[in-house]
């Protein structure tokens, strides 16, 4: 863990929590524990004090909850929400080129939605406030490679074949339609909309009318437009991608995550979202199919989360790239403003030929497209090919892709259930191209994907999609089933 990033009076802070869990014989260093000595962090104590937060009650909260906690013997480890407060921190910092302090760990504790130290701030009044994320002012551009790249990148240079069950690029596994050409187009016609032809086509393939369609080359571009057009904090789901939070800082727009929970599958409660928000939140962001959880946003969901929206003014934005035609959320009636996305990229699996789709529901809707067009006008990055071959693009090759790519994630997943360890649960999912597995918390998620590097097979860290809590690992189901198997052989081959 890269406590070289995190300042000395933040590391000191750290040892005062490990200290304090020794001293009261808990088995486990927890948020509570390192709240309790962050409050002695000259940071920390001004990013709480700037917001009205009462330290000296929190101190005594605290003390008293620590209080009653089971006691046990031997030395106490760290709690998985601890290490992802301790990895947000540092991973910020080293994207900043600078040292993390306690307004870092703050920040980072504030997304433990289900931890007793978010309730304690809560109770302050503490969210994610401009104190605490005033170095969002200028984006910070991550020009290092991560530990995992590193590593990968060290393996291979001595010979060492790493399996990579993280891919996500449908046209390197054998999924994708091949010889495809484009027509040409020899007069530009541009529109800020995107061809009619262009949007009749996708308007087939979505059921949105075709008048509340806006073409972008990619639902990232689409983002970022909405994040224009909407101008303030966005509340994003957690688990989620973590694609948007990159998306929104280089809009200059803050990011709230709101946690998921997950019974038998995962669920999304307007009270925690609610939770997240604060005075300057314009938009909620769901994820259906979700990655890489897989769920769909349920109708019932889906209606409290619409009227939720509706009751305080808020857009909703759902984002569709993993979803059935049959299951989109596109041909609901909304009653707050709400933008459901897709493209080409994993509809048909073109990811090379850039072209999205943005539809717009609801009260609202017309100015919004307005607005919208403006902004598209200014880029006009869709090109005219792309848009030309759009119909034949989405009538000959969508069905067919999704239905290879449900073939391939099923036998995989098939193959994963038969050899996971007993103390491993493999989540259920309806949708997407990942697995999410629950793994034991008895070693560090890092230090778990580091240890498969080690063994040949890369996957991702639960972190690294800010599971709220446990210990998680996420595979693509997208690799040949041969590559696969022997990729999960090796990940697995620690706990047989």
């Amino acid at each position: 863990m890269a406590f070289h990033l995190l300042t000395a009076e933040v590391q000191a802070a750290m040892n005062s929590a490990w200290a304090s869990a020794t001293r009261l014989k808990h088995p486990a260093v927890t948020v509570e524990h390192l709240l309790l000595a962050l409050l002695d962090e000259p940071t920390c104590v001004a990013a709480l004090t700037s917001r009205g937060a009462h330290v000296g009650r929190m101190r005594d909260r605290l003390g008293r909850l620590l209080e009653t906690r089971e006691r046990g013997e031997g030395e106490p480890k760290l709690t998985v929400g601890v290490e992802r407060v301790l990895h947000r921190a540092a991973n910020k910092a080293e994207r900043e080129h600078r040292t993390g302090d306690g307004a870092d760990l703050l920040d980072a504790l504030l997304r433990e939605e289900e931890s007793a130290a978010w309730a304690v701030l809560h109770d302050e009044g503490v969210g994610h406030n401009e104190a605490m994320t005033v170095r969002l002012q200028r984006p910070a551009f991550e020009l290092d490679e991560n530990g995992f790249t590193k590593q990968r990148v060290a393996l291979q240079r001595t010979g060492v074949e790493v399996v990579d069950l993280t891919v996500a690029n449908p046209t390197s596994v054998g999924l994708s339609p091949t010889g495809v050409v484009l027509p040409a187009v020899d007069v530009y016609e541009p529109d800020s909309f995107g061809t009619q032809a262009a949007r009749d086509a996708v308007s087939r393939f979505t059921g949105v009318p075709a008048e509340r369609l806006l073409l972008s080359a990619s639902t990232s571009e689409a983002y970022a437009w909405l994040f224009k057009l909407l101008n303030g904090d966005v509340l994003v789901p957690a688990p989620c991608y973590p694609l948007l939070e990159h998306l929104a800082e280089l809009e200059q727009v803050r990011v709230h995550h709101y946690p998921l929970r997950y019974e038998g599958r995962w669920h999304t409660d307007s009270p925690l979202i609610v939770n997240a928000a604060t005075a300057q939140t314009r938009a909620v962001v769901a994820v259906s199919p979700g990655n890489p959880t897989g769920t769909y946003l349920g109708d019932s969901e889906a209606h409290a989360l619409a009227q939720l929206c509706a009751a305080r003014g808020w857009a909703l934005i759902i984002d569709e790239v993993f979803a059935e035609p049959s299951r989109s959320c596109a041909r609901h009636e909304w009653p707050c403003l709400t933008f459901t996305l897709g493209g080409l990229s994993k509809s048909c699996g073109l990811p090379q030929l850039k072209l999205a789709w943005c539809g717009v529901h609801g009260p609202g809707a017309e100015a919004a497209l307005e607005r919208l067009g403006l902004i598209a006008d200014t880029y006009l990055s869709v090109s005219s090919p792309v848009q030309a071959a759009a119909g034949e693009l989405l009538e000959k090759h969508a069905a067919a892709f999704r239905a290879r790519v449900a073939e391939r994630c099923a036998v995989n997943r098939a193959q994963l259930q038969r050899v996971l360890p007993a103390t491993w649960q493999l989540l259920e999912s309806e949708g997407g191209w990942s697995a999410v597995i629950r793994v034991p918390q008895d070693l560090d998620e890092e230090a778990r994907c580091l240890a498969a590097l080690g063994r040949g097979v890369a996957v991702h860290p639960g972190y690294f999609y800010d599971f709220p809590s446990g210990a998680h690992l996420v595979l693509s189901l997208l690799a040949p089933p041969d590559v696969f198997a022997e990729g999960v052989s090796r990940l697995t081959r620690e706990a047989r």
